[in-house]
């Protein structure tokens, strides 16, 4: 006969120990079997909700921001490109065109005398060729928005900056220009909605490497 006396009545039987183990203390939770690795870590500790932000996460309004000038500035390189190069093919027909308005048209015939008293002798096919210069120019600025647009996705400050300064003088011009047409009135807008965009939505701690400062707070840490 044993001497263990049996449960009290209603009571479950305490498990039996195993050989060289000791029971775990009473509220903690027994070691899962065969565990011979860490387990992996868990995710951030949520406070009300929120996880803290990734500051290697791209804005929103950076990406919009840097697709927009891509798009545009990769439509202004095919126009201006297309203009200088119909411009080549029809100079002669142009040029003559030219000839014939001044020739013909008195208001532009009084320009062109009063042009030549003030000692401006601007012929025909120096504002072709100025013409020509001022296209390649502006085809050159948009290919330069476009390389500015792809680095700003890349995370570069410096390109940040560029594109600000180039889309705000773009906006200035084709603001100014967009009085007399319409399109250059769409591309104005564009524009400035470049500018604003790259300097809202957390662009700056993003460009800065840094995290956000409302993530921060929103995520004081675990519990000590």
């Amino acid at each position: 006969m044993s001497d263990q006396q049996p449960p009290p009545y209603g009571a479950s039987p305490p498990p039996p120990h195993q050989s060289g183990q000791q029971p775990p203390p009473y509220g903690a939770y027994p070691p899962p079997p065969h565990q011979s690795e860490p387990l992996p870590p868990t995710a951030p500790y949520a406070v009300g909700g929120q996880v803290p932000a990734d500051p290697d996460r791209r804005p929103g309004t950076v990406t919009a921001a840097a697709w927009v000038a891509i798009g545009s500035c990769l439509i202004s390189v095919v126009f201006f490109v297309a203009l200088g190069l119909l411009a080549m093919a029809t100079g002669g027909p142009l040029y003559a065109e030219i000839e014939r308005e001044i020739s013909t048209d008195p208001d532009m015939a009084q320009l062109m005398r009063e042009m030549r008293e003030a000692g401006i002798d601007l012929r025909v096919d120096q504002v072709l060729v100025v013409i020509g210069v001022a296209l390649l120019g502006a085809a050159v600025w948009s290919l330069i928005g476009l390389v500015l647009g792809v680095l700003v996705l890349r995370r570069s400050n410096i390109a940040r900056m560029l594109l600000a300064v180039s889309a705000g003088v773009a906006a200035v011009l084709s603001g100014i220009a967009g009085l007399f047409v319409v399109v250059p009135f769409l591309f104005a807008a564009l524009a400035a909605l470049v500018v604003v965009l790259l300097f809202v939505g957390g662009a700056g701690d993003w460009f800065a490497r840094r995290t956000p400062a409302a993530a921060t707070a929103a995520y004081p840490g675990p519990p000590q």
